[in-house]
């Protein structure tokens, strides 16, 4: 079964039953399944909409769908019309034609990596960073993760160290945890927890995987410790330095900064 609906409530009440009825079927071929049905919301910018027709839509969301996977299944596609962007939904079977369960193995990693070379190959908007996101409208896991990263960016424009970085996300109900190689010391990997939720690094931001955190505490502590070297004034042996980096900033370092959209 497939059904496209260019706008909600174009045949939605007529066809209700009968999906669900099919839907509850083939979940008998697989029935310890707990959630048998997944839902996918395809969401464009506004830049986007003069190109973006309904079937044009409906072809993105099918061209998303195998290369997630998410084939041989019954499935349904909603055009929504009830925001200013573009955006689609996708209601489908995570139990196959054949009885199977789809994976969704590294989904939000397959996700992310699709939908960027969707964006690229049809010259789709990028929005400039995570910080464009309505953050207001999220639901969990992504909200507690969209608080993760906000806790963690404010944090490395001020720690030098980890115990710093550490201190600073424990005010605010956020634990830190590494992942060792085998016996030893070594650092592999870090994730983050919060509340029930827990993240690696790399799901939160491709700047925060480890080692790329590492670095940039590495680089705050170099950049506090360099400070502009002042000609000594011996008419006033007790005036002391500014206290300014030789960049101007205080502390050494600035506050702004790009994050980088891909690559660990």
């Amino acid at each position: 079964m497939k059904i496209v609906l260019l706008a909600p409530g174009t045949g939605v009440k007529c066809y209700r039953e009968s999906i669900i009825q099919s839907f509850a079927t083939q979940r008998l071929m697989n029935p310890d399944i707990k959630k048998p049905v997944g839902h996918i919301s395809l969401n464009y910018s506004v830049e986007d909409a003069p190109k973006l027709t309904d079937l044009k839509m409906i072809d993105l969301a099918h061209e998303y769908m195998k290369e997630m996977g998410i084939v041989n299944t019954q499935y349904i596609i909603v055009c929504h019309h009830d925001r200013k962007h573009p955006h689609v939904h996708i209601v489908f079977n995570w139990i196959d034609n054949n009885g199977k369960t789809i994976t969704d193995q590294n989904d939000r990693y397959r996700n992310e990596q699709v939908c960027k070379r969707l964006k690229q190959k049809y010259g789709l908007y990028f929005a400039p960073g995570k910080e464009n996101v309505k953050q207001d409208r999220l639901k969990e896991p992504d909200k507690t993760k969209y608080e993760i990263y906000n806790v963690i960016k404010s944090g490395l424009k001020y720690a030098k160290d980890w115990q710093l970085l550490q201190g600073y996300l424990s005010k605010e109900g956020i634990q830190i945890r590494f992942k060792y190689k085998g016996q030893t010391n070594e650092v592999q990997g870090i994730s983050f927890t919060k509340g029930e939720y827990s993240f690696k690094g790399s799901e939160i931001d491709r700047s925060f995987s480890y080692s790329k955190l590492d670095a940039q505490l590495n680089r705050n502590s170099q950049q506090q410790q360099e400070t502009v070297t002042i000609k000594p004034d011996y008419s006033t042996p007790k005036e002391t330095n500014s206290g300014f980096g030789k960049n101007g900033n205080l502390f050494g370092f600035s506050n702004s900064g790009s994050m980088p959209d891909d690559g660990e």
